[in-house]
């Protein structure tokens, strides 16, 4: 008998290889989502705790504290003296962020100057909202000026 072997690959092993390949762009598509969202909560978690130290620190010194983010990753602190002046608060590695924060603040007159989030010692400050953005996500940290720092999914 003369027989012929075909060669090359079967219609159900293509089909077989064609969707391992697809599970596995699935696997990898879903581990890099849920990884560019827990880059952003972490860091707005770690600003909303940061707004709060600020705040309680403006509270027990009676001085007021701003914070900018001037390069969009730092996150700056000043006080504000007795005579008047500003004093900026060296940065620690906890005011770096790996998402890009922008500040979006009721209280800032001035908008030639960098926006600005002061926290007074008074109990009642103004609305504050500052937005994080990483790889096309969003989240805010706000208040109403009186209650605590809360994240919220949607940007300001």
């Amino acid at each position: 008998m003369n027989s012929k072997h075909a060669t090359g690959f079967t219609l159900i092993e293509l089909m077989v290889v064609l969707v391992i390949l697809a599970v596995t762009t699935s696997l990898i598509t879903l581990s890099v989502s849920a990884a560019t969202g827990h880059v952003l909560e972490s860091s707005a978690e770690q600003l909303a705790a940061t707004m709060e130290e600020a705040r309680w620190r403006a509270i027990a010194t009676g001085r007021r504290i701003a914070l900018e983010t001037p390069a969009g990753q730092t996150l700056l602190w000043y006080e504000q003296m007795a005579d008047g002046t500003w004093r900026m608060r060296v940065p620690s590695a906890g005011d770096a962020f790996p998402a890009s924060v922008t500040l979006q603040i009721a209280q800032t007159a001035n908008t030639a100057a960098p926006p600005r989030a002061v926290l007074g010692p008074e109990p009642v400050g103004a609305a504050i909202c500052v937005q994080l953005t990483h790889e096309g996500g969003a989240m805010a940290v706000v208040s109403d000026g009186v209650a605590p720092f809360a994240l919220r999914r949607a940007g300001c």
